[in-house]
């Protein structure tokens, strides 16, 4: 999935994690919004949604092609799927180019 040895992605989720803490505590906002800027950063280098949208979206779009009996529409709901599925390599891809930097 990534270039990452187990130390650093475990060092990685460490940080996000010690990071989301802070953000719950902070009541400066333009500190949250770095704070959150760091966050998405890391969960970049990871391969993790920034939030859980993107997934929610995918996993749906997948149930509902199990079920779909209209071929347009599963048409549809596949080249959705292959549409996420893309940018989360490209997003793959680009944090691997990253860590190769």
């Amino acid at each position: 999935m990534n270039n990452l040895s187990p130390e650093q992605i475990a060092t990685i989720k460490a940080e996000i994690k010690r990071l989301e803490e802070d953000h719950n505590v902070c009541t400066d906002q333009g500190l949250q919004k770095v704070i959150d800027a760091r966050i998405a950063e890391y969960k970049k280098k990871l391969a993790i949604p920034a939030d859980g949208k993107t997934k929610k979206r995918w996993l749906e779009l997948c149930e509902q092609a199990s079920t779909e009996q209209d071929p347009k529409k599963l048409m549809e709901l596949v080249e959705e799927i292959d549409r996420i599925l893309k940018e989360k390599q490209d997003g793959i891809n680009q944090g691997r180019n990253n860590a190769a930097d």
